[in-house]
């Protein structure tokens, strides 16, 4: 067996040091176990807009699992959960991949925010959205409505990013987007 998630790759703080940590979803790695079967693929994506993806063989892969650092999942659809776990990649990425930032800044109703994800585990995705309420479930959520794209199953443990500065301040939890509902928000 095998499920498609989305991460992150997120940079530590030690600028003398690149360890691969990288963010997603509980749900999709919630143990030692699973995260030493995980198997990353880098660069899934296109140079433009609605172009041919690459076979997903054919994309750079990081094996060898990772280290499951942290992580607590609920039930997705639980107003009382989280959903995210913290991996160390036992092997590096490969060259030219991109470490992301992040911020603990609390965001205010309005502020810009952009999504990175593979929905269905399709090639990258990037959609544009606002926060529409950062006092959700006790303050531990923003609501992200989108106004251009929209997110899908797969598309979990995806990055939430500010917009000014690329990063990354939550990631996706759970939400009503998809095709069908463009403007339902997601958490």
């Amino acid at each position: 067996g095998y499920l498609w998630c989305t991460g992150a790759l997120l940079v530590d703080t030690n600028p003398q040091t690149q360890a691969p940590y990288m963010l997603t979803a509980y749900h999709c790695v919630s143990s030692q176990t699973k995260a030493s079967q995980l198997e990353a693929y880098w660069l899934y994506q296109t140079s433009v807009c609605d172009g041919t993806p690459p076979a997903p063989t054919s994309v750079p892969r990081t094996t060898g699992g990772a280290d499951f650092l942290s992580g607590t999942g609920g039930n997705a659809g639980s107003n009382a959960g989280t959903d995210f776990a913290l991996l160390r990649l036992r092997n590096q990425p490969p060259a030219g991949v991109t470490y992301l930032g992040w911020s603990t800044t609390h965001q205010p109703v309005g502020a810009p925010a952009t999504v990175i994800h593979h929905p269905r585990g399709d090639y990258k995705r990037i959609t544009f959205g606002a926060v529409t309420d950062s006092t959700v479930y006790a303050s531990n959520f923003y609501e992200i409505t989108y106004a251009e794209g929209t997110t899908e199953a797969g598309s979990s443990g995806s990055p939430l990013m500010r917009d000014d500065t690329q990063q990354v301040i939550g990631q996706l939890w759970r939400g009503d987007a998809s095709c069908s509902q463009p403007y339902a928000p997601d958490y």
